[in-house]
């Protein structure tokens, strides 16, 4: 098996986190009207959580 660095994975979990976060407060903000960001970068974001995540799994699956 490979070892796997919690460390990345603390990481990776953390980041998706404040990923997450960022996207529920720019829904928020929609039903509100004060969107500051466009849907291209709501978009982008949810991207990266969708990568991270998949990414994290592949960690997940090498842990002993």
């Amino acid at each position: 098996m490979v070892k796997v660095d919690e460390n990345e994975i603390w990481r990776k979990a953390t980041d998706l986190k404040r990923q997450a976060e960022r996207l529920e407060e720019y829904f928020h903000d929609v039903n509100y009207g004060d969107a500051e960001l466009s849907n291209d970068e709501a978009d982008a974001i949810l991207y990266d959580i969708e990568s991270e995540v998949e990414e994290l799994r592949k960690l997940i699956d090498h842990i002993d």
